[in-house]
């Protein structure tokens, strides 16, 4: 018999804990009810846990605070005993989406470590306040803040002008993922959010953005109080990788993305 290899692994325990704490982030929404008692949208939360949207559905569902038109008809037509594949077929519906409408009938498999889902919890809650702060006041150190707080996050060129996928979901619009970390100025102490870098490195493409680039494009930004509709108006070398970066962190407000 092979020894356990996480013998302090309690899937049933974990998955419990891990499904009350998303439902207390979550709140609780019912489209019979309204919206005002959910607390974030399902994308933050599944963002916030670092799960996929469907499978933050089908945990929401099990806890018995997400419901919708559609949810109680998949779960009416299951009920009945009609397959999955019939259920798709009939409602228009893929696989995964079928099963995301359906609560689990037993423990939660594959959930990560608690220790693991805390850190995301740490990094979903330090951008989204440097978003706020930004939002609340658009200072130049604020904007570095909310760079620091980003590294990592993935982005698609073309988001922004009207596709902007919010929480890194492509939406068809044909961009390129990618990923850019903060290039530290050894001077200054690089713990310090606020503390400018002396530019960004956009991966995996290998392109540079200048800390002189940003400023510029912060420039123009602030000068139009954030009313940037195409990329091209910031006037700058890689303001394909920059533009969708400053929507997303909500330094520029005119555009259709949805900041939250």
């Amino acid at each position: 018999m092979n020894p356990k290899k996480h013998p302090d692994y309690d899937s049933e325990t974990l998955s419990k804990e891990t499904m009350d704490k998303m439902a207390a982030a979550f709140g609780a929404y019912d489209d019979r009810k309204g919206r005002k008692q959910r607390k974030m949208t399902l994308n933050d939360t599944a963002e916030l846990f670092g799960v996929t949207p469907l499978k933050a559905r089908k945990i929401l569902i099990t806890a018995g605070v997400y419901s919708t038109v559609l949810s109680r008809t998949v779960q009416e037509m299951n009920g009945r005993g009609m397959s999955i594949m019939e259920i798709g077929k009939k409602l228009n519906l893929g696989r995964a989406s079928v099963h995301s409408y359906l609560p689990y009938s037993r423990i939660i498999y594959n959930m990560e470590q608690l220790s693991t889902t805390a850190e995301r919890q740490k990094r979903y809650r330090e951008r989204q306040l440097a978003v706020k702060a930004l939002q609340n006041a658009p200072a130049e150190e604020n904007m570095w803040r909310a760079l620091h707080a980003f590294q990592g996050y993935p982005f698609f060129t073309g988001q922004g002008n009207g596709t902007f996928a919010g929480h890194g979901e492509k939406q068809g619009n044909g961009g390129r993922k990618y990923t850019y970390h903060v290039i530290e100025d050894n001077s200054q102490n690089p713990q310090t959010l606020q503390t400018p870098g002396t530019g960004l490195a956009i991966e995996p493409d290998g392109e540079r953005i200048s800390s002189d680039m940003i400023h510029m494009a912060y420039q123009i930004v602030w000068e139009r109080q954030g009313l940037i509709s195409v990329p091209e108006e910031l006037k700058i070398s890689g303001v394909e990788y920059l533009f969708p970066i400053f929507v997303r962190i909500g330094l520029m407000q005119s555009l259709t993305a949805s900041i939250s």
